[in-house]
C-alpha cells in the first residue's frame, strides 16, 4: 500500500512541475518571441578638440609673439612653454591674460571656446654677442579638456592622457 502512495505523490509532484511549467512558459515565449523594427537612423558625431599655435618672430625686438587656436569641437584649458638654447636666455614680458608656474609653463587663465584664439604670449629672446647667427626657440603648448566639479566649477586636470576621464584616474585633480 505504501508503494502506491509513492507513486500518488510523484505523479501529484509531477502534474504540479508540469503544470508551473505550461503556465509560465506562455510568458517566456512572449518575451523571447516579441519583436520591435525599426528604421531610419542617427549619426552621431563625438569631436575632438585640437589646438594649434600661431607664432610670428619680430626680429627688431626679437620678440616671438604666441597665440593659440582651438580648432576642435570642445572648450579647453591651454598652456605653453618656450625653449631655447643654454646661451639664449627667454623673458616673458608682461603677458595679459597668461599665468607663469612653478613648473615653467605659462597657462592661460580663461577657458578657452572652441574656435576662439588666446591673448598673445610674447617671448623676448636675450641674444648674447657671441652667439649663433642662427638658432630656434621652440614653443611647445598644451591643451586639456575641461572638467568639472560636482557644483559645476570647472578645473583643469593636467594628469587626464588621451581617452580618459577624471573616474578612470580616481577623481577630480
Amino acid at each position: 500500500m505504501k508503494k502506491n502512495g509513492y507513486k500518488k505523490t510523484a505523479c501529484l509532484g509531477a502534474a504540479a512541475l508540469i503544470l508551473t511549467v505550461g503556465v509560465s512558459t506562455g510568458r517566456a515565449l512572449a518575451y523571447f518571441t516579441t519583436y520591435a523594427s525599426a528604421s531610419g537612423g542617427a549619426t552621431l558625431d563625438l569631436g575632438s578638440t585640437t589646438t594649434v599655435p600661431d607664432e610670428t618672430f619680430d626680429e627688431t625686438t626679437w620678440t616671438k609673439h604666441v597665440t593659440i587656436r582651438n580648432t576642435g569641437a570642445y572648450d579647453c584649458y591651454v598652456r605653453a612653454r618656450a625653449y631655447a638654447g643654454s646661451s639664449y636666455e627667454l623673458e616673458y614680458p608682461a603677458a595679459d591674460g597668461w599665468t607663469r608656474q612653478a613648473d615653467g609653463y605659462w597657462y592661460y587663465d580663461q577657458i578657452l571656446p572652441a574656435g576662439e584664439e588666446t591673448a598673445e604670449l610674447l617671448v623676448r629672446i636675450q641674444r648674447p654677442e657671441a652667439a649663433a647667427e642662427e638658432f630656434n626657440v621652440i614653443v611647445v603648448q598644451e591643451h586639456t579638456a575641461v572638467c568639472y566639479r560636482e557644483d559645476g566649477t570647472p578645473y583643469a586636470d593636467w594628469n587626464l592622457k588621451a581617452g580618459q576621464t577624471e573616474e578612470t584616474l580616481g577623481g577630480e585633480g
